[in-house]
């Protein structure tokens, strides 16, 4: 699952750095830097509903 995570980071900033070409490279790092921390979020959000899962019980 982690490989595939990061493939889907990789393509994301990958498509993100071809369609912000044409913005200045401070807001670019700007924007990359926000999709970063939004990936990292979900991440974080993902785990836990993972470990919240494998904690609960059937019926809990």
């Amino acid at each position: 699952m982690g490989q595939l995570q990061n493939e889907i980071q990789e393509r994301l900033l990958n498509f993100l750095l071809r369609s912000v070409r044409t913005i200045d490279l401070a807001r670019k790092e700007a924007n990359i830097r926000a999709t970063r921390e939004r990936i990292e979020s979900l991440e974080e959000r993902q785990q836990g509903l993972i470990v919240h899962g494998a904690l609960c019980r059937p019926g809990d």
